[in-house]
């Protein structure tokens, strides 16, 4: 601490706090020395991601605080939430929110998965959570539901509505939901740069699968017939892709927002999940036959043979995650030219969905619960 002629202070009272990450501090009051430094008996990190040390005084003069910023890094998996049945999905927000959608309902954590709370959708008929995304514009949450959650026997969520089946919005955090697309079973989310919200569902009544888009956060829903999406990719020109996944298999493409839609490769093969990097090169997993990449959405390589279900894919970075029911976690940080496993520690092999936070932290969601690790 120095003056303002940039002296030195001796003998002002520094208190230090944590004000995120839930770690400790011993000898948490200090009093500068003779070079005006206060140094904190000692600061244990708490949870995985960013953690908040503040540094604050008063002399009666002046006052005012310092923050440091550390980084807790998770070597390893650990799991978080357990007892929740099959979780099909999970969204990370700002400020360590992560959202996650089982088949008992949707959890809620604010502190980087580190604890988690119920906060609704737990008793809605025969349907369970199948998905759950943030809208970044705004950070209203969307919930899908669908008939049964998750299949224990693929690792997606089973096609097909029902009774209390389609999207639920919260524009509270979670703390209260209002049911704003019935009927259809609703098993993705996708928001595009425009700021509109896409559902993949399994269509109108009576229908077989297809995209609902709202271009006004949820109050109207036109219908877009596409394919029986479950995962959707959206790259940096606005161009939506979805993987079908229930129907015929293959990649479908629209440069217009969803008003038309032209299949642009692998026909017949059924799409579990699809992503875009930051280059605009797409990876798509599917349900039997691998891993396949495209850098102009047309054509595409198979770049891992796996048989597993690729349930689910997530960008950090550089670096390509893969979920696989059955076979933990594979990462790629050459763009899918090649792949190493990822699952230290991770007890439950069967990966049904995949989220990755700002701060570097990847949660896999299993039949068991979640799991958390860092990144790298």
């Amino acid at each position: 601490m120095t003056d303002q002629n940039g002296h030195p202070v001796a003998g002002v009272t520094v208190t230090f706090s944590v004000t995120a990450g839930r770690g400790t501090v011993t000898g948490a009051t200090q009093v500068t020395d003779a070079n005006g430094i206060a140094t904190v008996g000692s600061w244990t990190l708490g949870t995985a991601g960013v953690n908040e040390l503040q540094a604050a005084f008063n002399t009666g003069v002046s006052r005012g605080y310092t923050i440091f910023v550390a980084t807790a890094f998770l070597p390893s998996w650990t799991q978080t939430l357990s007892g929740t049945g099959d979780v099909c999905s999970i969204a990370t927000g700002a400020g360590g929110v992560v959202f996650a959608a089982a088949y008992s309902g949707v959890y809620r954590s604010t502190d980087n998965g580190a604890t988690w709370t119920l906060v609704g959708l737990s008793s809605v008929y025969a349907s369970g959570p199948s998905a759950v995304a943030i809208n970044p514009t705004n950070n209203h949450v969307f919930a899908g539901l669908g008939a049964f959650g998750c299949s224990t026997a693929t690792g997606i969520p089973s096609p097909g509505g029902g009774g209390g089946s389609g999207v639920y919005r919260s524009t509270d955090g979670g703390a209260t939901w209002t049911y704003i697309l019935g009927n259809p079973g609703a098993f993705g989310f996708g928001f595009t740069p425009g700021g509109s919200v896409i559902a993949a569902t399994s269509g109108p009544t009576g229908g077989n699968g297809g995209l609902f888009i709202s271009s006004d956060d949820g109050a109207s829903w036109p219908y877009g017939d596409c394919c029986y999406p479950r995962s959707l990719a959206i790259t940096s020109n606005g161009n939506i892709l979805a993987g079908d996944t229930y129907g015929a298999g293959g990649v479908f493409r629209s440069t217009n927002g969803g008003a038309s839609w032209s299949q642009v490769g692998l026909g017949n093969t059924p799409i579990y999940s699809l992503v875009a990097t930051a280059s605009d090169h797409l990876f798509a997993g599917s349900a039997s036959t691998g891993i396949y990449r495209s850098t102009d959405g047309v054509t595409w390589t198979q770049v891992n043979g796996t048989t597993n279900a690729v349930t689910s894919l997530a960008v950090s970075a550089s670096r390509v995650f893969a979920g696989l029911y059955g076979n933990g976690v594979l990462r790629s940080s050459d763009d899918g030219a090649t792949w190493t496993q990822f699952t230290s520690d991770l007890t439950d092999l069967r990966v049904e969905a995949l989220a990755i936070s700002s701060n570097g932290l990847i949660f896999a969601g299993t039949p068991s619960g979640v799991f958390v690790r860092s990144v790298q």
